[in-house]
């Protein structure tokens, strides 16, 4: 959708102070000793700070929700936001410390016959990429529903140490930039509220946990939908092979044998 550049710039600034005045109160309501975990480091943090997300993104887009008559496109956006968000909340506080992945949820589930909160997660997140691109009657609906869905697997493989997730989301938002479409209400709100959290994350003080990862790259494939079909195949093409990939190698030990990854991803926690 067609915006002006003040525009985009006043919900940058409203997503980036809205984040800033209440991300401590956020912080501290995820501090209940049950969304509690230990880090990489096994230091015990917040663990879904990333709830505060979709609550902040809808507050700084309801002018535009309403504004004019509803906005039933934007509205659509942020409620497929919170449901993967929502899935996310049932994995952080039920889940267990089972198989990871794809293939390790899946697999348990032919092998034991046991439905994981990481199954639920999976197809929860599928059923509502589907209700998205059904509802907006995409020309290119298989290509849209994989993007989605890849999008928010891909930030949630990566919210494993601080900076990870919020840098490849920032990385995934700003790509509209370039390209000749994508949905910039939801990306300067987004990119807003993302770069005030992101010195809590970077300092290892909260993670985002499922329920801000599965957000962030629900609102990343979101912003993407309006991009060319050329540019959305290369880009689910190139998450696919990242998660093809993660399921056979540790990411982090790619990055720690590679000196520009290393540097991108120890940028602004040392």
């Amino acid at each position: 959708m067609d915006i002006s550049p003040f525009c985009c710039l006043l919900l940058f600034g409203a997503g980036f102070l809205a984040a800033g005045f209440s991300l401590p109160f956020f912080l501290s309501v995820a501090s209940v000793p049950a969304a509690l975990k230990p880090n990489w480091q096994g230091k015990t943090i917040p663990a879904t700070a990333g709830f505060a997300f979709p609550l902040l993104l809808s507050l700084v887009c309801l002018t535009l929700i309403t504004k004019g008559g509803p906005d039933k496109k934007l509205a659509l956006f942020i409620l497929a936001v919170y449901g993967v968000a929502f899935l996310g909340l049932l994995d952080d506080l039920l889940g267990d410390d089972g198989p990871k992945g794809f293939t390790g949820h899946f697999g348990r589930l032919l092998r034991e016959r046991r439905m994981s909160t990481g199954v639920v997660k999976a197809l929860g997140t599928g059923a509502i990429a589907v209700w998205v691109v059904w509802t907006e009657e995409s020309s290119s609906a298989a290509l849209d529903w994989l993007l989605l869905v890849l999008c928010v697997n891909s930030i949630n493989l990566l919210d494993l140490q601080p900076g990870r997730a919020v840098k490849a989301a920032l990385v995934l938002l700003s790509l509209p930039l370039v390209l000749p479409a994508g949905d910039y209400r939801l990306l300067s709100a987004a990119a807003g509220i993302l770069i005030a959290y992101a010195r809590y994350d970077l300092r290892g003080e909260v993670m985002l946990g499922d329920t801000g990862s599965n957000a962030l790259g629900m609102t990343a494939g979101l912003v993407l939908l309006q991009a060319p079909v050329l540019v959305k195949l290369l880009l689910a093409a190139g998450l696919a092979v990242f998660q093809l990939a993660c399921e056979k190698c540790s990411f982090s030990r790619i990055i720690e044998q590679n000196r520009w990854l290393r540097r991108f991803d120890r940028w602004g926690r040392d």
